[in-house]
């Protein structure tokens, strides 16, 4: 794959990535006044659906990586993103 290309892919899966971190975000929000109807409702929807979003982060953090490889043999894999979030990303 060109340059050009891997460049592009990588800004889709970041930004992928990126609209995951904010639902999660959302859930948390909404997790911090549950008295709420609405925001009970809205958490009990998106939490049944946090391990998907849990597997696809993680997913894209290694298809992000090997596209940096794939661009730059000399480039070191970053995991920060998951790190960051460790109870969240364990697989």
């Amino acid at each position: 794959m060109e340059a050009a290309q891997l460049e592009r892919q990588i800004k889709i899966y970041e930004s992928k990535k990126q609209t995951l971190f904010r639902r999660i975000q959302r859930l948390y929000d909404w997790s911090k006044n549950l008295k709420d109807v609405q925001n009970l409702d809205n958490f009990k929807i998106m939490y049944g659906s946090l391990n998907d979003i849990r597997k696809e982060i993680c997913e894209l953090v290694d298809k992000i990586n090997i596209l940096h490889i794939e661009r730059d043999p000399e480039y070191d894999p970053n995991f920060q993103s998951t790190l960051s979030n460790a109870s969240f990303c364990i697989r």
